[in-house]
């Protein structure tokens, strides 16, 4: 009697979003041009080291050059560790009922398990929302990673809003931007002699100067793709601009009623004026329009026309439904006709 055999079948590949996705052109390339940097210079150091340091015996002492090229690495850990810890004190005071779960933050954990699978991420790294009314949100290392965000800046934003912003730090995290930012972060207000110390995290934010901003273009396009609605992101963006800034001098409902308007400016003076003074505000804001830009642009790209196909496949949408059928797409840099009539 024949034996049966059952064909197997290809396994179907899961469809996912990878970093490559939706990283911004340059970011990988200065990041490493800043490593490259710091290892030249340690690795000139660690030769010196070997050759002119010789204890009395003349022999040259091999763990020199070792113990110098890991400097830079015990640099960035140290100054991680000292940027997180009073961070972590704050999650501490707070106690596990800061940790959004299922049973004290339901919509947000949802989102949260969404926004991550969506992103790529194998788990969920964990959100802690503290009693602050300052609107603050960061990322913090970890085995999966930390959000930690603040009362104030629940209270200030809509749930969509603020999801726009923890899909930010979401794609930090997926990234792998987190540890190193932070402790550059963290040297820029260190007192001089912490930057003595932690030298060779002075040095790679020199060598690697514009990789702060290129990481932020980057998360900006990993929430562009889980939310597809670019116009939330970049109002969501402004209006944590201003809530964040105590002397911005726009009220919520100025600055709502700039974001609701749909008249044209040339004739609406109150609009004009609203658009006026946002408008001036904006250009305070450390690379914020440069921004809105890029979110603006990154669609047109063939890499984010390929990103955004693949988004909507995944969340199981049509671009057109997102793209055409809204009534507005607004766009905070300039007035654009074909968003108007989209």
């Amino acid at each position: 009697m024949a034996r049966k055999t059952r064909k197997r079948g290809k396994k179907e590949r899961k469809l996912e979003l990878t970093v490559k996705d939706f990283i911004f052109p340059g970011e990988t390339a200065s990041y490493w041009t800043g490593v490259a940097g710091v290892a030249i210079i340690f690795a000139w150091l660690a030769v010196m080291g070997f050759f002119l340091i010789k204890p009395a015996s003349g022999k040259h002492l091999w763990y020199i050059p070792l113990e110098v090229m890991a400097y830079p690495i015990l640099a960035v850990i140290i100054g991680n560790m000292l940027a997180a810890r009073p961070r972590m004190k704050e999650l501490k005071r707070a106690g596990r009922q800061a940790k959004v779960m299922g049973n004290n933050y339901p919509e947000l954990h949802r989102t949260l398990v969404r926004d991550a699978q969506l992103l790529g991420l194998k788990k969920a790294p964990d959100v802690y929302v503290v009693r602050d009314d300052k609107p603050i949100v960061f990322s913090i290392p970890g085995a999966k990673g930390s959000v930690i965000a603040s009362t104030g800046l629940l209270a200030a934003l809509t749930p969509q809003e603020f999801e726009v912003l923890l899909a930010h730090e979401l794609a930090h995290i997926r990234c792998k931007h987190v540890r190193v930012d932070l402790a550059m972060t963290f040297i820029r207000s260190a007192n001089p002699a912490v930057k003595i110390i932690l030298l060779p995290v002075l040095l790679l934010m020199f060598f690697a100067r514009a990789w702060p901003e290129l990481i932020e273009f980057t998360a900006d396009r990993g929430s562009l793709l889980v939310l597809l609605r670019p116009a939330l992101l970049n109002s969501a963006l402004v209006k944590f601009a201003v809530v964040a800034d105590p002397n911005a001098g726009i009220t919520m409902e100025e600055l709502q009623a700039f974001l609701d308007s749909s008249g044209d400016i040339e004739t609406d003076a109150a609009q004009m004026e609203r658009h006026f003074k946002v408008g001036q505000f904006m250009s305070t804001q450390p690379h914020l329009r440069e921004r809105i830009e890029q979110i603006t642009e990154f669609p047109q790209t063939d890499q984010g026309k390929a990103a955004l196909e693949k988004m909507a496949e995944i969340q199981g949408v049509s671009l057109a439904e997102v793209f055409v059928s809204k009534a507005k797409r607004a766009d905070l840099v300039e007035e654009v006709q074909e968003d108007r009539e989209g």
